[in-house]
This record gives C-alpha cells, sequence and structure tokens, in this order.
C-alpha cells in the first residue's frame, strides 16, 4: 500500500492491523511486533520500493522511535536516491549490452552465413541479451499463404528442426499481414493468441510476448518472437526494450534478405551454365542433322529408282522438321529461310 500510494505508513500495533499480511514463514518470528513503518522509495515521482522498519512492542527503541519519524524518512529518502543511481548505472550497462550486441550481430550478419546459422544466431544473442526465455523466428512463404515456416525456437522443452511448417494463423498471420509488431504484459490473453497445438501448453506460462515484423522494404519477410514466462526477473525491464527487439528483427531481415538474394544469384548462375551447356549441345546437334541432310541430298540426286527417290525426300523433310524442333527448343528463334530441301 506505501508503494501504491506513495504515502508513508506507521501502524502503532502491525500485527492487529487488517492490512498486516507477512509472508507465512514470516509470522512467528513477528509475533511480537508492535510500531510499523513503511515509507515508500520515491525518486523522481516513481516508487522504486519500500522501506519497512518494526519495533518489538514494549521496547525502549519502540517509545523512542516515535519521535524519531523524521529522521527514519530522510534515511528512505537517501536510499530512494542511491537506488535511482544504481538502478540508472544497471539501465546504462544494459544499454550498453543491447548495444554490443547489434553491432557483433551486425557484423556478422554482414558476412556469407547461411540462413538457419543467422537465424540460429539471432535468436541465441537475443536470449542473452534480453533474458528471454522463448525466441523464434517464423518465415513467411510468397508461394504459400496458408504456412509458415519455422526456422528456430530456442526454449522449448523439444528441438525444433529447421523448416517446420506451421499454419499461417493468429498473432503471426497478424504480424505479417499488418507489418506491424504486437507487444503484451499478457501475451495469452491477447486477441488473437492461437499458438500451434503442440505447444500451446508450453507457450502457456508467457507473460510478456513480442512479436516483431522482419521487413524490408515494406515486404514482412517474417517474424521476430520473444517471451518471458511469468514472473521473469527480466519481464519488467525487457517491456521498455521492445525497441532493441525490434533491432534484432531488423537485422534478421537483412540477412534473411541477402540470403535469399544469394539463393536467386545461385540460380542465376545455374540457368546461364545449362543455357550455355544447352546451346553448345544444340550447335553440335544442328551441324550433324544438317550433314546428314545434306548426304540425303546427294543420295536423292544419285538414285536412280522413283520409290527410292520419294523415300530420300520424305527423309530430309524429317529431318528439316527436326532442325525446327531443336532450334526452337534451345534457342528460342524462329528456323532460318533456308532449308535443306533440294530444290533451294
Amino acid at each position: 500500500m506505501a508503494i501504491d500510494t506513495q504515502t508513508p505508513l506507521v501502524v502503532a500495533d502491525l500485527p492487529a492491523d487488517e492490512r498486516y499480511d507477512p509472508p507465512p514463514e514470516w509470522r512467528r518470528a513477528m509475533t511480537d511486533i508492535g510500531l510499523g513503518i513503511a515509507i515508500p522509495l520515491v525518486a523522481s515521482g516513481e516508487a522504486l520500493g519500500a522501506l519497512v522498519a518494526v519495533w518489538r512492542r514494549g521496547s525502549d527503541a519502540e517509545r523512542a522511535a516515535t519521535s524519531e519519524f523524521d529522521d527514519v524518512q530522510m534515511f528512505a529518502s537517501h536510499a530512494a536516491a542511491v537506488l535511482q543511481r544504481v538502478r540508472t548505472q544497471q539501465q546504462h550497462a544494459r544499454s550498453d549490452l543491447w548495444l554490443e550486441a547489434a553491432g557483433q550481430l551486425a557484423r556478422l550478419l554482414l558476412t556469407d552465413v547461411d540462413r538457419d546459422h543467422a537465424m540460429r544466431t539471432v535468436g541465441e544473442r537475443l536470449q542473452q541479451t534480453s533474458g528471454a526465455d522463448i525466441v523464434g523466428v517464423i518465415i513467411a512463404d510468397a508461394c504459400d499463404t496458408t504456412n509458415v515456416a519455422s526456422v528456430i525456437f530456442e526454449g522449448l522443452e523439444t528441438a525444433t528442426p529447421p523448416d517446420v511448417r506451421l499454419p499461417r494463423q493468429g498473432l503471426v498471420a497478424a504480424v505479417l499481414d499488418s507489418g506491424e509488431p504486437i507487444v503484451s504484459k499478457d501475451y495469452t490473453r491477447q486477441h488473437g493468441y492461437d499458438p500451434p497445438a503442440q505447444w500451446s501448453s508450453q507457450f502457456a506460462t508467457v507473460g510478456l510476448g513480442m512479436l516483431m515484423p522482419m521487413a524490408v522494404d515494406g515486404e514482412v519477410l517474417g517474424v521476430l518472437f520473444a517471451g518471458w514466462r511469468r514472473n521473469s526477473p527480466h519481464e519488467q525491464e525487457a517491456f521498455t526494450e521492445a525497441e532493441q527487439v525490434q533491432t534484432f528483427a531488423d537485422l534478421a531481415a537483412l540477412a534473411l534478405y541477402r540470403s535469399r538474394s544469394q539463393d536467386y544469384h545461385d540460380q542465376l548462375i545455374a540457368l546461364q551454365e545449362r543455357d550455355r551447356l544447352a546451346r553448345e549441345l544444340g550447335d553440335a546437334v544442328l551441324q550433324r542433322l544438317y550433314a546428314a541432310g545434306l548426304q540425303l541430298v546427294t543420295s536423292h540426286d544419285l538414285a536412280a529408282e522413283p520409290q527410292l527417290k520419294r523415300r530420300l525426300m520424305t527423309t530430309v523433310h524429317t529431318l528439316d522438321q527436326a532442325n525446327e524442333e531443336i532450334r526452337k527448343a534451345f534457342f528460342h528463334r524462329e528456323p532460318t529461310e533456308s532449308g535443306n530441301d533440294p530444290e533451294t
């Protein structure tokens, strides 16, 4: 109550007060307590905690404490200032940790790494820096509007192999469609919450959850998930660090984009090589067909029997048709105006 109201509370007989509710393991040790004071530790308008002091009933110290309240309150003010300074130092240290991790990750992802290794590295660094209990990377498939692929999911009880196909549904689908992040302190009660059935029991313990879009040039390539179990020591602080988590999602998106571009480049090289081989093979085949056609034309001119001449001519026309089909298949071009017709 002192923390919530930011108001000092002084109770002459603490155990008799209806608001008195210590942990069960403390009750026996506090049976002879009389005076109790709870003073909120307020700094910059925020209650960082409370200073609690109690005295045994009827003791000399209890009688003296009634006149020393101002001194106790001054002590609490100094304690609040120290606590604020320590918290500020911790926040700066954590901020430096985020910056250092993001810098290391950026340098790593600028090198040539495969997709799975890059996404796993993002998840590991995010866990180390934020204290998240569960992290995951989910990739959208432009050719499949009903499913997505889970590249990694760390922190689950069972290991998840890459490219597990999951239905495109719930909060993941909402982020993929809108490109907007979802950050919720009560993730499992967020409207649209609908995890895959095989993971529902493991996600049930998540309190703070974040789904960050992995987007490049307006295209959402996937979603970065981070979740903290309820009452995690990092949960409250992590809630204020959604922007840093989004930075990790942006880096993951760039790595994914580079990986995809490299795959397209490799495919293009393979297609070009195949086209080169096809052209070389096509030239060789066409030369042989052309030579065979010339030999048949010569044989046609030398043949004396009419029936043999007709058969030779039919074979020449068949070779001409094969020649045209090969040109179309290999070169996507129209046949030449001149063929192997003996009349031309």
